[in-house]
């Protein structure tokens, strides 16, 4: 991919990432049931994504016995021409919970308290509630029909669209 071509995937991504304030959640329990939900979120470039999410939540925890999601963020419907082809951003991740005594967790909280206002003076002190890092592996972005790209970590490194072809014969054995 040119230069060019992955400066104006990367900026779509970023519009698309600015765009929205919650992402939605894909977890599996103990037994393998799945469980979709959704999160309030922050996102660091090259990072990934936290959450601040509540042990009463089934999400949560799950994330605590399998720390393995899937992680879907989307444009709004309103605001999308076609519903088959909604601009999208799918990924993998491993979530590692922040402990409240890491130098990382107080500036996380500020940034959650900075995009989300006053409602985080109530729920930092909340002991049930977690810091969760979403690491993204690999993921997949859909910018409409025939326009979609996978690729890899938190960087969004090596974009390669995909095509007929590339979904046949998946890299690794994995459906794209």
């Amino acid at each position: 991919m040119s230069p060019e071509g992955k400066a104006e995937i990367t900026s779509a991504v970023a519009q698309l990432l600015e765009s929205v304030q919650t992402l939605q959640l894909a977890t599996l329990n103990q037994a393998g049931q799945p469980l979709a939900s959704y999160a309030p979120f922050i996102h660091e470039p090259g990072q990934g994504f936290y959450i601040f999410v509540s042990e009463l939540a089934g999400h949560t925890r799950n994330l605590l016995q399998r720390p393995e999601a899937g992680v879907l963020i989307i444009a709004d419907e309103a605001v999308s021409r076609q519903p088959f082809a909604r601009e999208r951003l799918g990924f993998e991740c491993r979530a590692e919970f922040i402990s409240r005594h890491t130098q990382a967790w107080a500036p996380l909280l500020g940034c959650f308290e900075e995009k989300f206002g006053a409602v985080l003076k109530l729920l930092k002190d909340l002991k049930d509630f977690h810091l969760i890092a979403l690491k993204p592996r690999r993921g997949i972005y859909v910018r409409g029909f025939g326009e979609a790209w996978s690729f890899e970590g938190a960087t969004l490194k090596r974009f390669i669209h995909i095509d007929s072809e590339r979904i046949s014969r998946p890299a690794g054995g994995r459906p794209s």
